[in-house]
């Protein structure tokens, strides 16, 4: 038996060794490799085109660690990293160059034949993706229109244009300025009729937000929705909205309203770190913990899902009705909890009264 399990060990060893492909190492790439260095790795049996488990290849960790430019085009001529290659997300390395303002290889792969036009799983094109990620670099927008993009055409599922995608990233009007130059307009909107002031307001950027009023665009009645959608971090800016945001939108009387999905602010707020505070906040005011949107998922399922904070779950059962409501799919608060959170929220709802047979 003793003898089985050593040579299993040894197998499993071997076989992990074997597996690993030092070009799928963030490390060997923050060290800005050289061709030869690349070309040394191949020589090792480490693959050029292997994915890893998010769907990264060695060309997506080069692109993103920015890497020599030289290197990124060798890899590019290896075996199984052909131009429009999906990766994570189904985006091509045109989604990936240009997110990361990357213009002389942008040229390049376009100069191959990477189409423009290319949707990822989100329904995002690489310009759209390097716009929503705030992108200052408009030659990469030029590159991209001179290849066959269109800014008025080509927009997000939502109906959103790379300006309002990238207004909230947008601090000094640079990038807003640039897309109007080509066309679009301060005042446009998306198809639910979110403009420029909403998608701002994602960003809990106050002075944005003001400068957009001295603009003339004016607050929409989603903005605190689309304040709710922003980042998680634990400051205002760039890391979303923090509890001053949503206290200048009700100066503004700007109410929580409820999405056409039937999702209101606390749906968002709970799926992210740090919003302890917001949540009491807009608990206090009487939103509806309890709403559960068009799909049946309430407030508590939502964060049973994610967050990992007891505080938050500690706020939402004392005005939460039924612990054990389902959504369409027969899904509890528990049941998500069990398939995407952490041991340790499973054993507190089941201490809260969360059955495991509901």
């Amino acid at each position: 038996m003793k003898k089985i399990l050593f040579v299993l060990l040894t197998f499993a060893t071997v076989t992990v060794k074997a597996q690993k492909n030092t070009l799928l190492e963030q490390s060997f790439w923050q060290n800005q490799p050289d061709i030869n260095a690349v070309k040394a790795e191949i020589e090792k049996q480490n693959s050029p085109s292997q994915f890893n488990g998010m769907s990264m290849d060695p060309v997506v960790m080069a692109i993103n660690a920015q890497a020599p430019t030289t290197t990124i085009e060798y890899l590019l001529t290896q075996p199984g990293n052909n131009v429009d290659k999906l990766t994570h997300d189904g985006r091509t390395y045109l989604h990936w160059a240009a997110n990361r303002g990357n213009a002389e290889l942008v040229a390049y792969l376009l100069d191959k034949g990477s189409k423009v036009d290319i949707l990822d799983s989100h329904g995002t094109t690489p310009l759209l993706f390097a716009a929503n990620s705030g992108q200052q670099n408009t030659k990469i927008y030029d590159l991209l229109l001179a290849h066959g993009d269109n800014l008025k055409k080509n927009v997000s599922p939502e109906g959103a244009n790379s300006l309002l995608l990238a207004i909230a990233n947008d601090k000094d009007f640079a990038l807003s300025n640039y897309f109007i130059s080509k066309g679009l307009d301060l005042n446009s909107t998306d198809a639910a009729g979110n403009n420029a002031f909403s998608y701002a307001a994602k960003s809990g950027n106050i002075e944005l937000l003001k400068s957009l009023i001295q603009k003339g665009v004016k607050p929409n009645a989603n903005a605190m929705l689309m304040a709710a959608q922003g980042g998680g971090g634990r400051r205002g800016g760039n890391g979303g909205a923090n509890l001053a945001t949503y206290q200048y939108l009700e100066s503004l009387n700007i109410k929580p309203t409820t999405s056409k999905s039937g999702e209101n602010v606390l749906h968002y707020l709970v799926r992210k770190p740090y919003q302890t505070e917001i949540i009491k906040y807009f608990l206090d005011k009487g939103v509806a913990a309890n709403q559960a949107d068009e799909e049946g998922n309430t407030v508590l399922m939502n964060a049973a899902a994610s967050n990992r904070d007891t505080a938050v779950l500690t706020m939402l059962l004392l005005h939460t009705k039924n612990i054990n409501q389902t959504n369409q799919n027969g899904a509890t608060a528990l049941a998500m909890a069990v398939r995407s959170n952490s041991p340790e929220m499973v054993n507190y709802l089941i201490n809260k009264g969360a059955s495991i047979n509901a």
